[in-house]
Formats: C-alpha cells, structure tokens, sequence
C-alpha cells in the first residue's frame, strides 16, 4: 500500500509491505520517504504482528477481565476494533 500526505513545509510518501512470516504472523516492512525544508530523508522499520481470529480476541478480552461493549467494522475499519471497559 502507497500512501502521500502533501503539507506546505512537509511530504510524506509511505510505502508498506506485507509478508506472511509463518501461520498467524505476518511481517510489515513500512518505507517513509521525508521532504521537509529541500531535504529528502528516508526510514525503514519492519514489525511481526500475530493474527488472531475475533473469537480469539474475544476470549483474550474476557480472561483480561474485560467486558465486551461492541465490535465495529467497516470501511474505514477494516480489520475491526473491540470496544471493551473494566469490570467493576
């Protein structure tokens, strides 16, 4: 995935891929292309993420001593996010 952000003192072009490691682990090597002031710099950073299915999520949630309050996906939310408090 490529994405840019165009300010007046700064562009940021990002550049991101996605390897699948082994079963339930993926590795994303991000690429950041900075220009600021002329300038041009340039990051790399790479991070392991696990893949967990929701139920494994919810599982995690519940033995974490958490309630479930809702799960929302969509869009802008892809992969979804649980809303979850402390029980008192």
């Amino acid at each position: 995935m490529v994405d840019a952000v165009k300010h007046p003192h700064i562009r940021i072009a990002r550049l991101d891929n996605v390897k699948l490691k082994r079963p339930g682990t993926v590795e994303i090597d991000f690429h950041h292309l900075v220009g600021r002031d002329g300038e041009a710099s340039y990051h790399q950073q790479s991070v392991e993420i696990g893949l967990f299915s929701r139920q494994q999520y919810r599982d995690a949630i519940g033995t974490a001593g958490l309630e479930l309050m809702e799960y929302q996906q969509g869009e802008d939310i892809r992969m979804g996010v649980f809303v979850a408090r402390k029980l008192l």
